[in-house]
């Protein structure tokens, strides 16, 4: 079975209109919604006012002032930069009586020099192109309509960049790992790989009360720290300051991107990586649910 693909990649007219008004030299201030990545590559593009962002304490952003949402002026142009939750950022900023908002995503379709592809998003459309058989083979063996519907849906924002193509789409972070067809034996062993500040560590604790141990590694000292806090209540959780991967070794490790954090080349720090055939404590250990390597997706 075929998916359909657009591969037009058209993003809608408004957005385009707001990029040409940017290009342009806007007269209006632009704005730009949160403190990233993908901020830092709008503001080395365009003038910007001002960020906003109601999260952090600092004052400023590259030199910038940050304000809060209630603070900017709604007949400002905003570029929206969140992209966990791109959506419901939107939705905050209409909700808030912002009229102009152009995404980052959009921008990364328009001119993708200027805005490089974002964090597990990068050269989508190239992979869809170079193995769309096999992604038409996934979209073949799904079982109903709703189900392909939603493969559709995903593939095509992916290889469009637009933003539309994830309406009607409701993200549940909560449940990510967890879903309803998974049964978990009382006494499950859990794996994580790459535990960032131990929410997922917690979750499955949760729905998982007997079971006999959570294996958890986290490369970052600042992070560990932290998730060492964060899971002090469970007394199954064994530490492993190490990313866990295929082989164990060392790796460049790019620290400054939160939860995206990953082994890449020319990373910020080295870190130490396990294999998990090499972990003492897992020697004749049967666990059912590793979840994610180090660095992979």
């Amino acid at each position: 079975m075929t998916m359909k693909i657009d591969e037009s990649r058209e993003i809608p007219a408004a957005k385009k209109r707001l990029f040409e008004e940017l290009q342009a030299g806007t007269k209006r201030p632009a704005f730009v919604l949160g403190c990233n990545a993908c901020a830092r590559n709008v503001a080395r593009r365009f003038a910007v006012a001002a960020f906003i962002d109601d999260a952090v304490q600092e004052a400023t952003f590259l030199g910038k002032p940050i304000v809060r949402m209630a603070q900017a002026p709604r007949d400002a142009l905003v570029v929206s930069c969140p992209v966990t939750l791109p959506l419901t950022a939107q939705a905050r900023l209409r909700q808030h009586g912002f009229r102009d908002v152009l995404d980052y995503f959009a921008l990364n379709n328009l001119d993708r020099c200027s805005f490089p592809d974002v964090d597990h998003f990068e050269n989508c459309q190239a992979d869809i192109d170079a193995h769309r058989d096999k992604y038409d083979w996934l979209h073949g063996r799904l079982a109903d309509d709703t189900s392909r519907a939603l493969l559709e849906q995903i593939c095509n924002f992916r290889y469009t960049m637009n933003l539309d193509w994830l309406q009607g789409i409701v993200p549940d972070v909560e449940n990510q790992y967890f879903d309803d067809c998974m049964v978990f034996r009382p006494d499950e062993v859990f794996v994580d790989g790459g535990g960032f500040k131990g929410e997922t560590s917690l979750r499955f604790a949760r729905r998982c009360p007997g079971h006999r141990g959570i294996y958890y590694f986290e490369p970052s000292p600042e992070l560990m720290a932290e998730s060492r806090q964060n899971l002090a209540g469970l007394e199954t959780v064994h530490f492993v300051q190490k990313g866990l991967s295929r082989q164990t070794g060392q790796a460049s490790f790019d620290t400054t991107r939160g939860v995206g954090n990953r082994v890449c080349e020319g990373g910020s720090t080295r870190i130490d990586l396990v294999g998990l055939a090499q972990v003492r404590q897992l020697r004749g250990q049967k666990f059912g649910f590793p979840r994610k390597l180090e660095g992979q997706a």
